[in-house]
C-alpha cells in the first residue's frame, strides 16, 4: 500500500518547487490558476495531502491548545487535562478555531472546484469529493465537540469588502451534529473499501460515524438544552429508541457495518500481551487495526515530533526528556488480569480512602497481576526498558527515620547515614538512577511507555526527531464505542458483550460471561485503560459530563481531587521496601460551563451574530 506521508508533499511544476505547506499557506491565485491547480493529479493531491495535515489531531505536538507547537514543558496536553499525567488544567482551546475553520475553507473550495474539473472522470471527482466529505465532517466534530453549536459553512465565503456580509450566527448544537452525519453518508455513500494507509476509506468514515453519534448520544442523554445559547441535544434523540435517528442506533448500526466487513482487526501479532498491546503503536503502518494515522517521516523532513525527547527516564534520555509523568491514581486505574476490578494499590479503608503506605519485599509485587496494559503503557519502578532497569527510589530508611535523596543515582552510607559520592564498604543503593518521586524531573515516580520508540537510538531521540505515526482511530475504539451503545440503550447486549471481550482478549483481561457484567461502571474502566494517555479520557469525561466529579477510584467512589505520586524508600533494618502515596496537585473542574468552551474573545469581537456559551 501506498503510505501517504502527511507532513510534506513536494510539487514540480515548471521547475519550480513548493512544498505542500507553501502551496496553501500562500493563496493557490498566487501561485496557480484553479485551473491549473483542480486540472493536474499532482496538485489535486498535493491540496488533499494540505487538508489532511491540517485536520485537527491532538497529536504529540499538540500542546497549549494549539495544534503544530512544541510541547517543550509535556504538561499542557489532553492526559494532564484528564488528570492521567501530571501537568497543568484545562484552559481553552480558543486558538483552535480559526485554523480549523481555514481548513473547512480550503476543504469546501475543493468541493467547489474539483466539480469544474475536465481532467478526471465523473466517478474520480465524486470519489475526491467523498473523501473531502469525511475531512469536512472531521473539522466539524472537533468545532461542535469543544463549542457545542457553531456556524455550518458548506460552501467558501467569497472575499468581501462588506465584512457585514460574511457573519453567519452559530447553529444550534443539534444541526451541527445531524450535519456532520449528513457529510459522512455521502463521504460512505462513493469512498472506496481500499486502505490507503493515512486516508480515509469507506469503512473509516463509517468508523466516524459511529464515534461522532456517539458523543452526540451523550450529549442528548448527559447535557443541557439551551438553545439562546445554541448548546445542548434533544434527549429524545438518545432516549426513544424508535426514532431512526435516534443517536445511539446510529453508532450501533455504523460499528456494525465496520465491524461485519472484516476489514480491520485488533493487533494481535505477539504472544505476550504487555509486548503486543505496546508494540502495536510502533508498528501502526503494518498493523490491521489502524483506521486513521497520521505520519511522520524524519529521512523526508527533517521536522517531525519530539515524543521520545519529551518521555525519556533519566537513564536514557539524550540529555531532556521527564516531562511527562503519569500519576499513581493511572496505575491504579488499570484493573486486574483475572477480572477483578481496579483497587488502590494498598487497598483502602472503609470509607473507600486508599491506604497511604505499604511495607513489601520487592516493589514490583504492588503492580502484580494487573492488565498487561500498565505494563506497556508505564514505566513502573525497575521496569527493563531498552535492556536498562530502570530503577526508581526515594531514599533509605533505618530504624523509623527516613533518608531522602536529592539527585540521581546517590550512594548512601549506612553507617555514617549520609549520601556520598564514593562506593565504600558500607554504601547501599540510596536513590534511584532516574530518581524518585519529587528528586529533580522524576515528578510522580513513574514514565511514559506508550508510543516510546524502544528501537530508536539516543542520539535520535532528540526535539522533532522522533517519527512514530501518530494513530487517530483504531479498531478497539469502533469495538467499544458500539459497547457503550448497547449499554446506554440496554439493547444489542450480546452483540456488545462479543465486542468487549475482543478487546479484553486482546489485552489479555479475563473476558466478561454475561451481559449482567456490562455495567457502566466496569465499560469505562475498560476504555480508560485501554487508551490512557491517548487523549480519550478528557473528552470522554466531557461528553459524560463528569469533569466536574473527576475520577473514580476502582469505579466505585469519588476520588479527592488531589493527584498522587509513589515515594519508595528501602529499608535497610528490615530489609524490605517502604511504598507510600505522596500528595502531588490537584486538579479540579468547579464550574458548570467547562462542559464546553467560550467562544473565542477574538470572534465574539468580530461577528455581533454571536451568543456565547453559557456562563462566559
Amino acid at each position: 500500500m501506498k503510505k501517504l506521508n502527511l507532513y510534506i508533499v513536494v510539487l514540480l511544476m515548471s521547475g519550480i518547487i513548493y512544498s505542500c505547506s507553501d502551496f496553501l499557506d500562500i493563496s493557490p491565485r498566487k501561485l496557480l490558476t484553479n485551473e491549473q491547480v483542480f486540472n493536474n493529479e499532482a496538485t489535486v493531491e498535493a491540496y488533499f495531502v494540505n487538508m489532511y495535515q491540517n485536520l485537527p489531531i491532538e497529536d504529540f505536538n499538540f500542546s497549549n491548545g494549539r495544534f503544530n507547537e512544541y510541547p517543550g514543558n509535556g504538561q499542557s496536553c489532553p492526559s494532564g487535562w484528564a488528570g492521567e499525567t501530571w501537568g497543568a488544567g484545562y484552559t481553552n482551546l480558543s486558538n483552535t478555531w480559526s485554523p480549523v475553520y481555514k481548513n473547512i475553507r480550503n476543504i469546501n473550495e475543493f468541493i467547489v472546484e474539483i466539480d469544474k474539473s475536465t481532467a478526471f472522470t465523473d466517478s474520480i471527482k465524486q470519489a475526491y469529493k467523498s473523501e473531502a466529505y469525511f475531512l469536512r465532517a472531521f473539522c466539524y466534530f472537533y468545532l461542535v465537540k469543544t463549542w457545542g453549536g457553531v456556524p455550518i459553512l458548506k460552501k467558501a465565503q467569497p472575499f468581501n469588502e462588506n465584512v457585514g456580509e460574511l457573519m453567519l450566527p452559530r447553529n444550534q448544537e443539534e444541526e451541527v451534529w445531524d450535519f456532520i452525519l449528513s457529510d459522512l453518508d455521502s463521504a460512505v455513500l462513493h469512498l472506496s473499501t481500499t486502505k490507503i494507509y493515512g486516508r480515509a476509506n469507506k469503512y473509516v468514515a463509517l468508523a466516524y460515524k459511529s464515534k461522532v453519534a456517539l458523543f452526540a448520544a451523550s450529549a442528548a442523554k448527559y447535557g443541557v438544552v439551551d438553545r439562546v445559547h445554541f448548546v445542548g441535544v434533544d434527549p429524545v434523540r438518545a432516549t426513544d429508541l424508535t426514532r431512526v435517528d435516534n443517536y445511539y442506533k446510529i453508532c450501533m448500526d455504523a460499528a456494525e457495518q465496520v465491524i461485519n466487513s472484516g476489514a480491520y482487526t485488533l493487533y494481535d501479532a505477539i504472544a505476550d500481551r504487555s509486548t503486543n498491546f505496546q508494540m502495536s503503536f510502533l508498528n501502526a503502518a503494518s498493523s490491521p487495526e489502524v483506521l486513521l494515522a497520521k505520519g511522520f517521516d524524519y529521512t523526508a523532513t527533517k521536522h517531525t515530533h519530539s515524543w521520545d525527547y519529551l518521555i525519556l527516564p533519566y537513564q536514557l534520555k539524550p540529555d531532556f526528556g521527564e516531562k511527562i509523568s503519569p500519576y499513581l491514581q493511572s496505575v491504579e486505574a488499570f484493573e486486574f488480569a483475572d477480572g477483578r476490578p481496579a483497587t488502590p494499590l494498598f487497598g483502602a479503608n472503609s470509607a473507600g480512602v486508599p491506604t497511604v503506605s505499604a511495607t513489601l519485599s520487592t516493589v514490583e509485587s504492588a503492580f502484580t497481576g494487573r492488565d498487561p496494559r500498565l505494563f506497556a503503557s508505564i514505566i513502573l519502578p525497575n521496569d527493563i526498558v531498552k535492556g536498562v532497569k530502570i530503577t526508581i527510589q526515594k531514599g533509605v530508611r533505618i530504624g523509623t527515620t527516613n533518608y531522602t535523596g536529592n539527585n540521581y543515582g546517590q550512594l548512601f552510607d549506612k553507617v555514617t547515614k549520609t549520601f556520598v559520592s564514593a562506593p565504600n564498604a558500607n554504601t547501599v543503593m540510596g536513590t534511584g538512577a532516574s530518581g524518585g518521586c519529587n528528586i529533580l524531573n522524576c515528578v510522580t515516580g513513574f514514565f511514559m511507555k506508550k508510543y516510546l520508540d524502544i528501537n530508536r537510538e539516543k542520539g535520535m531521540c532528540k526535539d522533532w526527531m522522533s517519527e512514530t505515526d501518530f494513530i487517530a482511530m483504531r479498531y478497539a475504539e469502533v469495538l467499544l464505542n458500539y459497547t457503550e451503545a448497547t449499554i446506554e440503550t440496554q439493547t444489542r447486549l450480546d452483540n456488545g458483550l462479543k465486542c468487549i471481550n475482543l478487546v479484553k482478549k486482546r489485552a489479555g483481561v479475563k473476558e466478561f460471561a454475561t451481559t449482567a457484567e456490562l455495567t457502566k461502571v466496569r465499560y469505562r474502566a475498560e476504555r480508560r485503560s485501554e487508551f490512557f494517555a491517548e487523549g480519550q479520557l478528557f473528552w470522554d469525561l466531557r461528553r459524560w459530563r463528569e469533569l466536574r466529579s473527576n475520577f473514580m477510584v476502582g469505579g466505585v467512589n469519588p476520588e479527592a481531587t488531589t493527584r498522587h505520586g509513589l515515594e519508595i524508600w528501602w529499608d535497610y533494618t528490615n530489609n524490605k521496601y517502604i511504598l507510600q502515596r505522596k500528595n502531588q496537585r490537584g486538579i479540579t473542574y468547579l464550574e458548570e460551563r467547562i462542559q464546553y468552551d467560550g467562544i473565542p474573545s477574538v470572534e465574539l469581537a468580530i461577528n455581533p451574530l454571536f451568543v456565547d456559551n453559557p456562563g462566559y
